[in-house]
């Protein structure tokens, strides 16, 4: 396990334990009943959306080469400063999710970028068909990614997720 795994899970830890602590606080609705689904689940959401974007940021400078080749065979100009600038969204977005401040805007920006992303690095309809079924898996994938990112901004925008 590489030192950032390591730092990644114990940051992910310490935070889950302070974000737990603060809810069980809070856990007593205006009913007097805790409401667990309400309370937790649009942190954990967020949670766990911005620990996916860092996960992904770091196998995307572990591998930065072959994917800059990648975005080369799928003709995207400006290969690096493009991915540099993707791989900084991601840690910043997702840093934004972890710690729950501006939650909408970093929700809506990590959107709007895997919205661009998504059609122009995984288009099925034109890879080999030896690649197709990868490709297909990987669109899909955003797009359940884009209903939480959209389901994440709309819970924070309505004050239904705790900050």
């Amino acid at each position: 396990t590489s030192p950032r795994v390591v730092l990644l899970h114990e940051v992910a830890t310490a935070y889950k334990l302070y974000a737990l602590k603060r809810l069980w606080r809070r856990r007593i609705s205006a009913e007097g009943k805790a409401t667990m689904l309400t309370d937790i689940a649009p942190s954990a959401a967020r949670i766990v959306m911005g620990l996916f974007y860092w996960v992904m940021a770091a196998g995307l400078i572990k591998d930065f080469r072959l994917v800059t080749g990648l975005m080369a065979l799928k003709r995207v100009p400006f290969q690096a400063p493009l991915l540099t600038a993707t791989i900084c969204v991601w840690i910043v977005g997702g840093a934004m999710l972890v710690v729950g401040r501006a939650v909408a805007p970093a929700a809506l920006v990590l959107f709007m970028l895997t919205l661009f992303v998504t059609p122009i690095i995984h288009n099925f309809w034109s890879a080999p068909p030896e690649m197709a079924a990868n490709e297909i898996q990987h669109f899909f994938k955003n797009i359940a990614i884009l209903a939480g990112l959209v389901s994440i901004a709309a819970s924070a925008m309505t004050g239904t997720a705790p900050s």
